[in-house]
């Protein structure tokens, strides 16, 4: 199928935001989105779960025209997106805890500052000992030596020439 090849991305932020919402705006709508989230993920293993599938499948009109159950994964974005706009405004409220009606820049909370801190610790430490990606390459051969290892390659398995459409040289 045309333009499904990728799978659904979601960054860093949204999921910490997402978390956030989750675990200090419990409203109906993030319960809500966080319920269908996972109904979402589970239903897009298809016939690998088929308690959930089967039922949504003989149940529900027009799902079983679905080709690739996994494509229900791009919902999930869409949820964990709302669930970020959720976690972004408890932040925001956060800041400006105790001091209502406050236009001003808002004052951190200290429960906040903690949050933050310790993650900051934690991509920290993540990301310590960590090399660029040019480092675990191998190593890089110069290009006469290359072909000096081809050609004893093509000369001991017995064929003759230096390319696979059988010209000599």
């Amino acid at each position: 199928m045309p333009y499904t090849d990728n799978p659904p991305y979601i960054g860093i932020v949204p999921v910490i935001l997402a978390i956030f919402a989750l675990v200090y705006r419990r409203n109906r709508m993030t319960w809500f989105l966080a319920i269908f989230s996972v109904i979402v993920l589970f239903l897009s293993f298809g016939r690998y779960l088929p308690v959930l599938y089967d039922l949504f499948y003989h149940y529900f009109p027009y799902f079983n025209k679905f080709r690739a159950p996994s494509l229900i994964l791009f919902l999930i974005p869409l949820t964990v997106g709302l669930l970020a706009v959720y976690g972004l405004s408890w932040i925001i409220d956060a800041g400006r805890a105790g001091r209502p009606g406050a236009t001003g820049p808002a004052t951190p909370n200290k429960a906040l500052l903690r949050w933050m801190i310790a993650l900051a610790g934690v991509f920290i430490l993540a990301f310590v000992g960590r090399t660029p990606s040019s480092a675990c390459s191998p190593r890089r051969r110069s290009r006469k030596r290359r072909n000096r290892i081809t050609r004893r390659r093509w000369s001991s398995s017995g064929r003759s020439g230096s390319n696979c459409s059988g010209a000599t040289s």
